[in-house]
């Protein structure tokens, strides 16, 4: 198919049920355009893609956590994709695809310690999923199951009320104040100092980079700001470095997509 992306003409090739350009980056259509996977920087150099051969996904349960790249290698094969190339197989993300636009993608823990974490799409529309004995875990919970844990408790909030009801509760606090004494407040206690960032912890930062790995490496953010987009769910994510400056991260769907800036 002859596609417009970023003002230039593509053929893009449909192959096990995604869509591929011609340099082996992919590409996501909307309802209204065409979208890189992987686009802008030096990025898009540094995915290498090996081949087409379509992977079994029956064979992803016999994967371990404890196992490294070369045991992974012996169930599954080469991986189709491997990003970044430049880097060792310990720091790389591994990418495999499937008939019907299945995709499976593996992150290994720094220091070659096994799989760090690791998700699956049924297809090319769905969403990224936990491949749950291969998910890596923080107080028995992913941090995609964190994340949706912490949307239900905001939209569980209750409503501000009403302005009648907000007179109301005013006038019944002036009556209590009036016949009792109220208590004492407790001190509060200080907030924690938010964590500075380094340079070197900035430097280590790549597109493609799951979320829990992006958390892991720089901890919570201060701030953090989410929308649902065509592209998908668009998180933003705002640091402090040691500089003094605010540095943003930006996800789609729990991925890097546009690094420190």
């Amino acid at each position: 198919m002859t596609i417009r992306i970023d003002g230039r003409v593509q053929t893009a090739r449909k192959i096990n049920g995604r869509w591929w350009s011609p340099d082996n980056r992919q590409l996501t259509r909307t309802n209204s355009e065409w979208l890189w996977t992987i686009s802008g920087g030096n990025a898009r150099n540094l995915v290498r893609f090996d081949h087409h051969y379509p992977v079994d996904p029956a064979k992803v349960s016999l994967l371990d956590r404890a196992m490294g790249p070369d045991q992974v290698r012996a169930i599954l094969g080469p991986p189709n994709s491997v990003f970044p190339s430049d880097r060792l197989e310990q720091q790389q993300i591994w990418e495999y695809y499937g008939g019907g636009g299945y995709m499976l993608s593996i992150q290994f823990a720094s220091g070659g310690k096994g799989i760090f974490s690791a998700s699956f799409e049924p297809d090319a529309r769905s969403m990224p999923q936990d491949v749950p004995h291969l998910a890596f875990r923080f107080n028995g919970k992913t941090a995609r199951e964190s994340l949706e844990e912490s949307k239900m408790k905001r939209a569980q909030r209750p409503t501000a009320p009403s302005t009648a009801e907000y007179r109301a509760q005013g006038h019944q606090a002036k009556t209590t104040l009036v016949t009792e004494a109220a208590p004492a407040a407790a001190p509060s206690e200080p907030a924690p100092p938010t964590r500075k960032v380094t340079a070197e912890e900035l430097k280590s930062i790549s597109i493609g980079m799951p979320r829990a790995r992006l958390i892991e490496l720089l901890g919570e953010p201060y701030s953090r700001a989410g929308i649902a987009s065509g592209e998908g769910s668009r998180e933003t994510l705002r640091y402090r470095s040691e500089s003094g400056e605010i540095v943003s991260i930006t996800l789609i769907d729990a991925k890097v997509t546009q690094g420190p800036r």
